[in-house]
């Protein structure tokens, strides 16, 4: 270190420099002033203390930054009794108070001015009661809005249980946010909120004081997050490493319970001053997460610690992924729900208005005032009667279907021969018509019809490839090394298709349906090594995700736009591709599930565009003919990251959207009235005897077509 008496014996040139270089480096490492010490004076050489302090924290930041290894991270012992100050009689007597109040409070608010939907919270019940004395307790959650805690947490217990303060949560929360000022930190403290700093790492004094409270068998509620969601609760970011140490570092294995919860963001959207009110909050408790088996592995195979902490972050943010996209379809299905019980009761209201309770009889009991009048008494009419009036019916409307039947065929046979080409264009419109799964049915109609195999060939030949292009068809590749999705954003070359994931290129039979045979991929239609890093980072996640909505389900990640890209500073789309189908026809139906999701990195504004189209098709024909082809295109965005988060980032997007559509269509399914419901199964007039065609009003389908065609009485 130079001494200040060299700087003021040196030449002034010297001395100059050396004071401007002293003053830069303290205003560029000092990033907020600190009103609870101190200000240190410069006058002990070249550096400062503040210069050396945050020297020092800028080691601790970039040691906490490295990847985990045992040289950096240790179990770090901590004493129950590290902070006094928070267990002297007087600040237990403000938390007694305090904390009551604060909770019953937000209860009330959350349940009185709010609604509240928990699922699982009996689970939390439990382990809150029946926990053996001295057994820890923490719980984990997603950060959607700023206060999250104290609101989400309050709802989840009775108002008879935030009565008692000390057994009530800890929490921990940033010194820049909640204690920013004396009269913060004094209102923070009192209501069992713990201080961290952020960049300060994982062995700072908020943690240890964290662990302490578990030690004691105190109860910890942590967001793993570290800070809130960056788009209002759509997604998750990663788990930070701090929860592992806390899971891990205490004397006793602590009990952890994972929660989620989703519509804080409309009760607290950023930016907001105070909370809003009649919003929806749903919140879903999960099963306890055990850590039994990592435990035996650091005793049996000496892991070392920082593996440990990423292992059991990494197992809180998978379960808690899980529980976001459940409760991202529950809600979903609540506000469905909401809605459509409100048009049941409008409905209603609208039906007791419009009925006849006169033609009902119960007049007298809406209507004391009025006098009861008995209706005309109408004569009966005889068996023989109505037996004359129904064949005179019968034979008139027999005789105007044979009059339409025999126009029909006049008309039929006037008409000129079809050409070769318009036989094509038929067969063509056909088999790219088909259901989900049934072409080739269609195609074995289509050329039993044709009797010509030059035109059915012809309109194969064109047909199929747009098809199996348009229903994202799987084949398997040979020797099973694989399947290939059959789509035109893995086209290379006629009847050619990319597998990326194997690096294999399939060519293929459209009209079989089937893999002739593969070849390696060329360097050129693979993408280069910096896109590839995203695209098999996201490839990977999308597959978990898939696996777990569709069991039976197919996924493929494609660059379709800078390959050549070799590092940040320019631009490339990555195409997400996910098909799903069920084709059972014993059981008369056949089904689809069609996804793309294309995602396009801007690296000038640091942002991913997600644009996304779904399909659904399903066929039903057992007592029917009945099909349902819906599509729904979506939009969202969100940061760049690096490949892994990014990855996770944009499969949380996916899941939210595809969750809501299938509510939805779950929904409308369900709403769908009896009525038409039974019209769709409607059971045809399907025999193995010779159709009645004299006779056809003994049908009541003829009937209704008739009365559709207004050709009867």
């Amino acid at each position: 270190m130079v001494s200040g008496r060299w700087i003021e014996t040196g030449a002034d040139l010297w001395k100059d420099r050396a004071r401007s270089l002293q003053l830069r480096l303290r205003d560029r490492l000092r990033v907020a002033v600190d009103h609870h010490r101190r200000r240190p004076l410069i006058s002990d050489g070249y550096f400062s203390s503040t210069v050396e302090r945050w020297v020092q924290r800028f080691s601790d930041f970039r040691r906490d930054a490295l990847p985990s290894s045992s040289t950096f991270y240790h179990r770090k012992t901590v004493s129950k009794d590290i902070d006094p100050e928070a267990d002297s009689v007087l600040t237990r007597m403000l938390q007694a108070v305090a904390v009551p109040v604060l909770g019953n409070v937000c209860h009330v608010f959350m349940h009185g001015l709010n609604r509240v939907q928990v699922y699982g919270a009996e689970k939390l019940h439990q382990v809150l009661v029946n926990r053996a004395e001295n057994k820890p307790l923490i719980t984990v959650s997603n950060h959607v809005a700023a206060m999250d805690d104290p609101l989400v947490i309050a709802a989840l217990l009775p108002p008879s249980v935030m009565l008692d303060a000390q057994n009530l949560r800890w929490t921990l929360c940033a010194t820049d946010r909640c204690f920013r000022n004396p009269a913060m930190s004094a209102f923070f403290k009192h209501v069992k909120v713990l201080p961290v700093s952020r960049g300060d790492g994982i062995y700072q004094k908020g943690m240890d004081m964290a662990i302490s409270k578990l030690n004691r068998g105190g109860w910890v509620h942590i967001f793993p997050e570290g800070s809130r969601s960056r788009d209002g609760g759509k997604t998750m970011g990663s788990i930070k490493r701090g929860i592992g140490r806390l899971v891990l570092d205490a004397d006793n294995v602590p009990i952890v319970v994972p929660f989620v919860h989703t519509g804080m963001q409309d009760i607290m959207p950023v930016g907001a001053k105070l909370p809003r009110i009649g919003k929806t909050v749903t919140v879903l408790v999960g099963d306890p997460i055990e850590f039994d088996d990592l435990l035996a592995a650091e005793e049996k195979d000496n892991m070392p610690r920082g593996k440990l902490y990423d292992a059991v972050s990494t197992r809180i943010g998978d379960r808690l992924q899980m529980l976001k996209a459940q409760v991202d379809k529950l809600a979903v299905q609540e506000a469905l729900q909401s809605q459509y019980y409100d048009r049941v009761g409008e409905r209603a209201a609208g039906i007791v208005q419009q009925i006849d309770w006169e033609a009902l009889g119960m007049d007298n009991y809406l209507s004391i005032e009025e006098d009861h009048v008995s209706p005309p008494r109408q004569e009966p009419i005889s068996e023989q009667t109505l037996l004359e009036k129904q064949v005179e019916e019968n034979s008139q409307d027999s005789n105007k279907i044979a009059k339409m039947l025999e126009e029909e065929e006049d008309s039929l046979e006037s008409e000129t021969e079809l050409t070769v080409e318009q036989k094509i264009e038929i067969a063509k419109w056909f088999l790219l018509n088909s259901p989900a799964g049934e072409i080739q049915y269609v195609a074995k109609d289509v050329r039993a019809i044709l009797k010509d195999e030059n035109v059915y060939r012809k309109a194969a030949e064109e047909a199929f490839p747009s098809y199996n292009k348009s229903h994202l068809i799987c084949l398997e590749l040979p020797n099973r090394s694989g399947d290939v999705l059959v789509t035109s954003f893995g086209e290379v070359d006629k009847d050619e298709y990319l597998d990326p994931r194997t690096a294999q290129v399939a060519i293929v039979d459209h009209v079989k349906q089937a893999c002739k045979e593969v070849r390696p991929a060329r360097d050129e239609e693979l993408p280069s090594a910096f896109v590839e890093e995203y695209r098999s980072a996201m490839d990977a996640e999308i597959m978990k995700y898939v696996s777990e909505a569709y069991p039976k389900g197919i996924c493929s990640v494609y660059c379709t736009k800078g390959k050549d890209v070799e590092d940040p500073g320019s631009d490339f789309e990555l195409v997400v591709v996910i098909s799903a189908a069920r084709h059972s026809p014993q059981n008369f139906c056949n089904g689809s599930w069609r996804s793309i999701w294309n995602i396009e990195f801007k690296d000038e504004i640091q942002s991913v565009e997600v644009r996304g189209k779904m399909q659904v098709g399903a066929h039903y024909f057992e007592e029917g003919n009945v099909q349902l082809d819906a599509q729904h295109e979506c939009k969202d965005t969100t940061l760049i990251q690096s490949p892994d988060d990014s990855a996770i980032s944009l499969v949380n997007i996916i899941r939210h959207h595809e969750t809501e559509y299938l509510a939805s269509l779950q929904t409308s399914y369900l709403k769908l009235p009896d009525t038409t419901f039974k019209d769709l199964r409607r059971k045809l007039p399907v025999t193995r005897t010779l159709f009645p065609w004299h006779n056809t009003a003994q049908f009541s389908l003829t009937r209704d077509i008739e009365k559709e065609l207004g050709i009867g009485k």
